[in-house]
């Protein structure tokens, strides 16, 4: 019982005291703290809060000592906020677990374009350090015309984090645009502010341009103007840094959490359809809270929107029970080809070039099909094959369960890349090739995690 009362305490700490730091200390030393956990002790007074703080070494040093000094009203308000008899004394303590996620990513980064060197070839990155997140800030607050980008193939969390930071920054008198070179999906339009989307490329004399959600500067589909600064916000621990200044949080469960942090930050005041936007991005891509990607942040994020008029049942409605006939249509084609191997760890699908066609379906109506299939008992590694002009756009998921395999790992093998559970690559060549090529490579993924998983028994 004693665990389980403190364990409750820990809980409502983290989310009062997340809250109370995000909305209520106005300290400019304060630089994207997230209160990540609280440890109690036996006797309930005093507890270790530790807090992530995205930026440099010295924004963590300056973010820590204003928290050191907001003591006395931090648990002022917590004797307010609850019903705790006695509100503990409070230890805020640092932790690096964010910064060694960016640091391990960068590190694979810098491998891998050494051994592109090492090839003879050149790496693509620009000599561009990571910048901290208060210089993407002050970049944001100093532009007057803004470009936002979203990456091709949109999915919601890129036109959610880019629409609620575009109506945010709206609402600071500046000029914003929106740009994707892909129309947006029917099951995203629904949220306000979609159809100022243009598939043209941003125009060069804006003062900043600002790339939602993707690692690469590839994902843009269409050339960024190189006069204006670019930043860059992304989640994806793939991410190549190709920003002037770059905010890439590997630990965020989506970008438009990132985002929304990014907006507390600038003091904007959230409305509904900002929430919505928000909520739409983070709600995929945690696969509506499933994924082993969400954590307290994530949560905490989705029930503060939640709160400030998020519209939950049109999110429900239009992603996950609105398909059209069409789609539904050439899933059929999909199941009907479905695959195991591997006693069932391996399951797969294809879509062929005609099939669009013949279903009378569009390239959105494939959304949401990995998914499925990767709900087969006993999966482990999940794949769809759908055939293009030239390519094939491969799309994996994996299961965190043992065998386990690192989804954007065996992506990166064929140029892709994405997530631990969630990623993707285009393949150039025939179908039949590259499915070959695809399996040999997930099999011998898997067959490495068997023998892991082995020898740890």
């Amino acid at each position: 019982m004693a665990y389980k009362r403190a364990d409750r305490v820990n809980a409502l700490l983290q989310r009062e005291l997340g809250m109370l730091i995000s909305e209520e200390l106005r300290d400019p030393r304060i630089s994207f703290p997230t209160v990540t956990s609280v440890e109690i002790t036996d006797d309930l007074r005093s507890a270790r809060v530790y807090v992530s703080v995205l930026g440099d070494d010295d924004a963590a040093k300056t973010t820590m000592a204003a928290l050191e000094d907001a003591k006395p009203y931090l648990r002022h308000e917590l004797g307010s906020r609850t019903d705790l008899r006695f509100v503990p004394e409070l230890a805020f303590v640092p932790d690096r677990s964010a910064e060694r996620a960016v640091r391990v990513a960068r590190l694979l980064r810098e491998a891998r374009e050494g051994e592109t060197k090492s090839l003879g070839g050149s790496a693509s990155r620009p000599p561009s350090a990571a910048q901290s997140a208060d210089e993407v800030v002050d970049l944001l607050r100093g532009a007057r015309a803004i470009a936002i980008v979203s990456h091709r193939d949109p999915d919601p969390d890129t036109i959610g984090a880019g629409l609620a930071l575009g109506l945010g920054l709206e609402s600071l008198g500046k000029k914003i645009s929106w740009h994707c070179a892909d129309p947006i999906p029917e099951s995203i339009r629904f949220l306000r502010g979609s159809e100022r989307y243009g598939q043209e490329p941003p125009p060069g004399d804006v003062d900043l341009v600002v790339t939602v959600d993707f690692g690469s500067v590839e994902r843009a589909k269409f050339a960024l103007p190189s006069g204006p600064r670019l930043v860059n916000i992304d989640h994806h621990a793939s991410n190549d840094e190709f920003g002037s200044a770059n905010l890439v949080d590997a630990t965020s469960a989506a970008t438009a959490e990132l985002v929304s942090r990014v907006i507390d930050t600038l003091g904007i005041a959230w409305t509904p359809d900002m929430a919505t936007a928000a909520l739409a991005g983070i709600m995929t891509d945690t696969g509506s809270f499933q994924f082993p990607s969400t954590d307290g942040r994530a949560l905490e994020r989705a029930a503060r929107l939640r709160e400030a008029g998020a519209d939950l049942q049109a999110i429900t409605y239009n992603i996950y029970r609105n398909k059209r006939f069409e789609a539904l249509k050439l899933w059929g084609f999909a199941f009907s080809r479905l695959v195991r191997e591997d006693d069932g760890q391996l399951v797969w699908t294809e879509l062929r070039a005609g099939d669009l066609e013949s279903a009378g379906a569009r390239e959105e109506d494939i959304s949401g099909l990995v998914e499925q299939i990767a709900r087969s008992s006993g999966m482990r590694v999940a794949l769809l094959f759908n055939e293009q002009d030239g390519v094939v756009k491969v799309s994996c998921r994996t299961s965190q369960w043992e065998p386990s395999v690192d989804a954007a790992a065996l992506m990166s093998t064929f140029g892709g890349g994405g997530h631990v559970r969630a990623a993707g690559a285009l393949v150039p060549g025939e179908l039949a090739a590259v499915r070959q090529l695809v399996l040999q490579t997930a099999q011998a993924a898997l067959k490495s995690a068997r023998a892991r998983t082995a020898v740890g028994a």
